[in-house]
């Protein structure tokens, strides 16, 4: 909880998720991500750091649906083009090759560079 009480940012609460995680503790670490987006619910950077750790858990579908949720988040941001990214990435390897591509379609067009 020392950790926690010093975290007053999204980056602070990045960071000891990113604590717990290297350490092999992944319930806590989970569940710092979980806190972090009740204070943060706009953040992205904490729900990609949640669909990492579902994946790493072999949870396909816990990641799947944090990484949807990144869609209903600010499309200005540029983290949203990663997330679409991210998103066709799993879409894809899940065999929805169909909206696998309209995602990738969409951000070639917002971002003809990615």
């Amino acid at each position: 909880q020392g950790l926690l009480a010093q975290a007053s940012d999204e980056q602070r609460w990045a960071g000891v998720a990113a604590f717990y995680l290297t350490r092999k503790e992944i319930e806590k670490g989970t569940q710092v991500l979980l806190d972090g987006l009740r204070q943060y619910p706009k953040s992205f950077r904490l729900r990609f750091m949640l669909k990492d750790v579902y994946l790493a858990g072999g949870d396909f579908a816990k990641a799947l649906a944090v990484a949807q949720e990144c869609l209903s988040l600010d499309q200005e941001d540029p983290a949203f083009v990663a997330a679409q990214r991210g998103l066709a990435e799993l879409l894809y390897r899940a065999g929805n090759i169909e909206e696998a591509e309209k995602l990738v379609a969409a951000v070639l067009k917002k971002s003809p560079n990615d």
